[in-house]
C-alpha cells in the first residue's frame, strides 16, 4: 500500500539511492546518514532519523504532515479563519 506514496519516499542523491537497494530500514538509515558526510542535504530526508521504525502508523502520520505542507505551500486550501 505504501510503496509509491509520498510518505514512503525520501529525497536522496542517485548514488545513495542505488547503494541502499532493498535493505531494511535500520540498514538504510546507517547507509544514508552514518557514512562520509553523515547527513543528507534534504531536510525531509533528515527527518527520517527521528523514526526508529518505518511502520504503517509512522507512514500514515508522515503522509498527513507532507500533504498538509504541500497544501500550505501550494495554497491548495483557503486560509483558516483566525
Amino acid at each position: 500500500m505504501w510503496v509509491h506514496r509520498l510518505a514512503n519516499l525520501v529525497l536522496l542523491t542517485r548514488r545513495k539511492n542505488s547503494q541502499a537497494s532493498n535493505y531494511d530500514f535500520e540498514d538504510k538509515k546507517k547507509l544514508y546518514f552514518m557514512g562520509p558526510g553523515g547527513t543528507s542535504p534534504f531536510v525531509l530526508t533528515t527527518q527520517v532519523l527521528n523514526s526508529s521504525q518505518w511502520t504503517p502508523d509512522v507512514l500514515t502520520a508522515r503522509q498527513t504532515v507532507l500533504l498538509d505542507k504541500l497544501a500550505e505551500v501550494w495554497k491548495l486550501r483557503s486560509p483558516k479563519a483566525t
